[in-house]
């Protein structure tokens, strides 16, 4: 599939950080857990070594770390855990960077089984898994797949977020990039034009 050029763009919410990176021209949004008093100073080291390793392109041992993350998680909050479940959602992220896309959707869909059942449906993290598994298949060509995944992750984002904020624009902006490899280019222009200008409204033209 042909390349489209993005600029890399971060984006924060709430108490998490959640970033959104481009793979093959479009956008992958993750949820950073925030430390709780639940978490202990283990999983903590492992969670930091495992996003120093993320941010420098090291996916081999960013893989390794969490893993980990995710086996203290398990043991110390449980497999339900919304930690466990964004810890999970991370790596399915990291695998999908290597090219193995039959592993991350697994992981992209444990991961949104476990944060529905834990935050409920409508959950802004939920909307970003939904959004990382609609890319992962539009990736592939599923098109007819991706596509009712970025509109729900749509409808999540606007109602808990609005209109206007940068994630929200993301997955738009995904979902316009999808629209273009259709050759649904009447429907693509406004949703990519929409969600250029709410992240030059949120995040400045420069």
């Amino acid at each position: 599939m042909e390349q489209n050029q993005r600029s890399f763009m971060k984006v924060f919410w709430g108490a998490g950080l959640a970033l959104a990176l481009v793979v093959a021209g479009l956008a992958v949004l993750f949820v950073l857990p925030t430390t709780t008093k639940e978490e202990s100073g283990e999983l903590t080291a492992v969670y930091e070594q495992y996003k120093q390793h993320y941010a420098r392109g090291r996916y081999g041992e960013a893989e390794v770390h969490a893993r980990k993350a995710i086996e203290l998680s398990e043991a110390e909050l449980g497999p339900e855990h919304k930690t466990t479940a964004i810890l999970i959602n991370n790596l399915a992220t990291v695998h999908e960077l290597q090219g193995r896309y039959a592993e991350a959707e697994g992981l992209y869909k444990r991961a949104l089984t476990i944060k529905e059942k834990v935050l409920g449906p409508e959950h802004i993290s939920v909307g970003a898994t939904l959004n990382n598994l609609a890319l992962l298949l539009d990736l592939q060509h599923r098109y007819g797949e991706a596509e009712p995944l970025y509109l729900r992750a749509l409808r999540i984002m606007e109602k808990a977020l609005g209109p206007k904020h940068p994630s929200f624009a993301i997955s738009l902006d995904n979902l316009g990039v999808m629209y273009s490899a259709q050759g649904r280019y009447g429907e693509a222009e406004p949703l990519n034009v929409r969600a250029l200008a709410i992240l030059e409204e949120a995040l400045g033209a420069g």
